[in-house]
This record gives structure tokens, C-alpha cells and sequence, in this order.
């Protein structure tokens, strides 16, 4: 049984490369042991520069029992009773529970407040399954948060805006896709991945992959329709600006934003494919 201690449930716990980073909020220890790491993540929004954003990272070595530690600490009675909605669905509850913990952290530092902590940011999901903070803590702060989680594998991200919606996602930067490729980019696309990534064809392809992803829920959609029914149009390899369109299902289900290019950031960083997109 674990007792609740808010001080030593996030201590310094970081692998060897972490080090030079260490932030004494953003790590569970249990028994002594290594287990999961919760840190800010800057690569994905040094685009925005400081204050617009904030981007967390949490690693998942699979320590088992590091659940229930979490839960005491991070979650709200009701989301308590959302995690064990999932049932017998193991792996989908942690990760889960992990995307709460990364948004958690990165609203807290956006926000800002000495006497936040993730117990006080609620959590609940719209539409088609959008993240989204408490109406209440936002009334209270006075800042509207738009919030967006991403995970891959054993990497949970998290990334918070004010006054914007966001999106993100990931990728391993060593993943299989070129099997893919014809489901996720059109013939235009193609051909600007072999004119932007002519030695690194398997990036390239990642990284328009995951800009759609972060595009589709920066707007609000959702992949509705398939990749294809998002375009990117340009992109700019030394800045990782990448410029995106909708089509179709996507169009559709974000009017908005019709006739007009989304703007979204790519890159790599910590062996993972990342892109955010911000739209006011």
C-alpha cells in the first residue's frame, strides 16, 4: 500500500542524459527504483518563443505499480472513476493515466499559479474524445487553455496554449512507415518529401504524418476522413514550418478554417518525430 506524500511522489529521477535538466516535480520514484519521468519538453514549441506554450514529456519505462501512486496524487474523484472505466483495457489506462500527467503539469506551468497543482486541473473529454481543462479552473485563473496529448509506444506527451487551440503528436524516429505512405500523403506530397528529405525519406514521411495528426486536432475534427483530407502544402526545412490545408470530411467538420493554410512546426528531438500546430 502506498502512502500518499506529495513531496516524495515527484522527486530527481532521471535517466543519465536528463541530468543537466533535472526538476525536482517531475518524477516518481517507487521502492527506490527508476520508473517514470515527467519533464518539460521545449523542442516542440521554441518555435512560439516563452509564455504562449508549454510542452511536457513523459518516458514510461513500464514499471508495474506506478499507477496507483499517480492516481492518489494527480487525479480529481472524478477522473478517478473515468481510469477505472478502462477495466481489464491495462495498457489503455496507463497511457491514459500518463496524458493526464503530462497535461497536468504542462497547464500548471502555463498558468503559472505558485499554489497550482495537478490535483487542481480537471480534465474531461468532448466531441470526439478532445481533451479539455475544467470550465471551472479556467474561470477561476482567467485564461482560456487548450490542451492536446499525444503518445507513442512508451513516450506520452502534452502540450498547453492560452487563447489558442493546439495540437501535437509523435512518432519514433526510427518507426516503419514507407509501407504507408500512399494512405497517409498524395502524389504532391510524395514529391515534396523526396524534394525536402532526399537522403532521409522515412523522416520526411514521419513528420508530414504527424503534422496532420497535430493539425486534425488543433482544429477541432479529428482525422475524419483519413490523412488525405489534410495537405500539406509547403514546408521549410531549416524552421520546420510547415503549411497544411483541409479537405473533404476534415473541411467540412472545421468550416473556419476552410480556405486558408494551418500553420504547424516539425522536428526531432530525444528519438522522437514531433508536430505542433497552433491556431488562433
Amino acid at each position: 500500500m502506498y502512502r500518499r506524500d506529495a513531496k516524495s511522489a515527484e522527486v530527481f529521477l532521471f535517466s543519465a542524459i536528463q541530468k543537466k535538466k533535472r526538476d525536482p516535480l517531475c518524477s516518481l520514484r517507487l521502492c527506490g527504483e527508476r520508473s517514470l519521468s515527467c519533464r518539460p519538453w521545449p523542442a516542440p514549441i521554441d518555435w512560439a518563443g516563452s509564455g504562449r506554450l508549454s510542452c511536457y514529456l513523459v518516458v514510461d519505462t513500464g514499471q508495474e505499480g506506478a499507477e496507483k501512486r499517480l492516481v492518489q496524487e494527480i487525479l480529481t474523484v472524478k477522473e478517478q472513476r473515468e481510469w477505472q472505466h478502462f477495466g481489464r483495457h491495462e495498457r489503455r489506462q496507463r497511457q491514459w493515466l500518463l496524458g493526464r500527467w503530462a497535461v497536468k503539469k504542462a497547464v500548471c506551468a502555463l498558468v503559472g499559479r505558485e499554489n497550482l497543482e495537478p490535483m487542481d486541473v480537471e480534465i474531461y473529454t468532448v466531441g470526439n474524445g478532445r481533451p479539455v481543462v475544467s470550465w471551472e479552473l479556467r474561470k477561476e485563473h482567467g485564461c482560456n487553455v487548450s490542451i492536446s496529448i499525444a503518445h507513442s509506444e512508451g513516450d506520452i506527451v502534452a502540450i498547453a496554449g492560452g487563447f489558442q487551440d493546439v495540437g501535437i503528436d509523435i512518432e519514433p524516429v526510427d518507426r516503419e512507415c514507407e509501407r504507408l505512405e500512399g494512405l497517409i500523403l498524395n502524389e504532391g506530397e510524395q514529391g515534396l518529401v523526396s524534394q525536402v528529405f532526399p537522403q532521409s525519406r522515412r523522416e520526411g514521411i514521419l513528420r508530414f504524418w504527424c503534422v496532420k495528426e497535430a493539425v486534425a486536432k488543433a482544429v477541432g475534427s479529428g482525422m475524419v476522413g483519413g490523412p488525405l483530407n489534410l495537405v500539406v502544402e509547403k514546408m521549410d526545412l531549416g524552421s520546420g514550418k510547415m503549411q497544411v490545408s483541409l479537405r473533404g470530411k476534415i473541411a467540412r467538420q472545421a468550416p473556419r478554417f476552410q480556405n486558408r493554410l494551418i500553420q504547424a512546426f516539425s522536428g526531432c528531438a530525444d528519438g522522437l518525430v514531433y508536430a505542433t500546430s497552433v491556431v488562433p
